[in-house]
């Protein structure tokens, strides 16, 4: 049958929300979230090239800044998705509590020097030579090859080669990523916690 028609995601409120989910562990779980773009979206190359560079790898900015330089965590990573009618752009740290504010200041200044600076040519450049190399990689095994035009298949309505694909992660300019940095980066932020805090204790981190 047909698909269903896109409807547009609920607005988000402009001051951001804070979730909080009070637990006894012995870390605490962070994610900062943004609103990213649909699934079909012509960014979202750029937005791919934008979240390797914040977190998705060993250079990434989150990873040298919270982990390499300040030993705050083992575990910080980006990630993206991308559904029908909206997308989701976030960044995960396990982080021991009393930390908390310290990496929610890391995660605040990283967040806010990419909406407004974007990336450096360098950090395009990674970021373009890692999602090559690792699509690439990924072509050698079969049950993930399948995987993938199974859903080009169901998402798109066809089979992009891997040349096609390279050269669209390629055609990604600096300005590109700049431009959506802005836009992701520059909208509402959404907090989550899980962690031992109260109310109180999350009122009084407000932007750390």
């Amino acid at each position: 049958g047909a698909p269903p028609a896109r409807t547009e995601p609920p607005a988000l409120d402009p001051e951001g929300a804070v979730n909080l989910w009070e637990e006894d562990t012995e870390q605490a779980h962070v994610v900062l979230g943004v609103r990213g773009l649909h699934r079909g979206h012509p960014d979202r190359y750029a937005l791919s090239i934008l979240e390797h560079a914040i977190g998705g790898g060993l250079s990434s900015r989150l990873w040298q800044q919270v982990r390499e330089e300040r030993g705050l965590a083992y575990s910080v990573y980006s990630w993206r998705s991308g559904y029908q009618g909206g997308g989701a752009l976030g960044a995960y740290v396990g982080v021991a509590p009393d930390k908390v504010p310290e990496v929610l200041g890391l995660l605040h200044a990283v967040f806010d020097d990419v909406a407004a600076h974007g990336l450096t040519d360098r950090e395009v450049a990674v970021a373009q030579g890692h999602l090559i190399g690792d699509f690439a990689l990924s072509l050698e095994d079969s049950a993930s090859r399948m995987g993938r035009i199974g859903r080009a298949v169901l998402v798109h309505g066809d089979v992009e080669s891997f040349e096609q694909i390279e050269a669209r992660i390629r055609a990604v300019t600096v300005a590109d990523v700049r431009r959506v940095a802005a836009e992701v980066l520059g909208g509402p932020r959404v907090l989550g916690v899980v962690g031992p805090f109260d109310d109180d204790a999350v009122a009084a981190w407000g932007r750390a």
